[in-house]
């Protein structure tokens, strides 16, 4: 089993890696550069990200055992994020790149990197608890995220911001077709699940541009992205499992909510950097450091989950 969910980690961070790779060779051929990836970024973040978010709850069946799950899962993950929230609070702040550092630890690529790796190990329970998670992750993301790299920026909360984003809007999209549990025709579900189909592909192209535009030597030279890797990929999955254990969480949950929390930094860190004027180069190297570290933690992780 461990050797078996390393051989699933290691394929997703090496799609995710030749997609970035593919973003790089355009960059450095002129085709697609930093430059287009940075007027791209306002496609990906208003538009394909509420497709993403509002496509997430159409995946979802409601049936009473579901809502249960539901709950459970949003709960687990509620509380994963606060928890995370608090942490990082105290963390970088004498970094002149705190934002990018505090984003980069806290949120992790629960769609990319969970969606398959929930599939391969829980089946289409796991699919669900990653949507779950997938919406907290979205809605934390586009407020206390968005908050963080913005008050970096402009030294004040956007309060606008705050409650009108991508997170709130596919929220509004979303929740209402879950609880009603209504069924687009297809005129309107195949648009809406090709622009979110857009998230990944664009995602890691934007990526590879800012890292073919880095210096790619600085990133194993840089303290920050090594504490980065430690609260992302040990703290706060250890963090999980403990909490989640002392509350009698066991079997698909505590698989899934762990899962969940061991992913590698999420990619849309980049995205937000390049939306509030953060350092975009700091954030590729983040991702790409997490990711490769990734391969070796996430099976370490999930294979004690199954065990417990």
């Amino acid at each position: 089993m461990f050797l078996s969910n390393m051989w699933t980690a290691f394929n997703q961070v090496a799609i995710l890696i030749l997609l970035a790779l593919v973003g790089f060779c355009t960059h450095k051929f002129g085709l697609f550069t930093e430059k287009t990836s940075k007027l791209c970024n306002g496609l990906l973040f208003y538009i394909v990200t509420p497709s993403v978010i509002a496509h997430s709850f159409l995946k979802l069946e409601r049936s009473a055992d579901t809502l249960k799950l539901l709950l459970w899962t949003m709960l687990g993950s509620a509380l994963f994020h606060i928890g995370a929230i608090v942490l990082t609070r105290f963390l970088f702040n004498r970094s002149p790149h705190a934002a990018v550092y505090k984003f980069a630890s806290m949120y992790g690529n629960v769609g990319y990197m969970g969606v398959p790796l929930s599939q391969a190990v829980l089946g289409s329970t796991g699919v669900f608890i990653c949507s779950v998670v997938m919406f907290v992750f979205n809605l934390c993301c586009f407020t206390h995220g968005a908050t963080v790299m913005d008050r970096a920026k402009q030294g004040k909360i956007n309060l606008f911001k705050l409650f009108v984003n991508p997170g709130t809007i596919g929220l509004a999209m979303g929740l209402p077709l879950f609880l009603f549990d209504v069924t687009l025709p297809s005129i309107l579900y195949e648009p809406l699940n090709h622009l979110a189909n857009l998230n990944a592909p664009l995602a890691m192209l934007m990526l590879g541009t800012y890292l073919a535009a880095t210096d790619l030597g600085k990133i194993f030279k840089i303290p920050e992205n090594y504490f980065a890797l430690l609260i992302k990929l040990i703290v706060l999955p250890a963090a999980t499992v403990g909490v989640c254990y002392l509350c009698g969480v066991r079997g698909e949950l505590l698989v899934g909510l762990t899962l969940m929390s061991c992913v590698p930094t999420a990619s849309n860190t980049v995205m937000f950097s390049a939306q509030y004027g953060q350092d975009t180069g700091r954030a590729s190297m983040t991702i790409a450091f997490s990711s490769i570290a990734s391969i070796f933690t996430m099976p370490v992780w999930i294979a004690l989950a199954q065990s417990l």
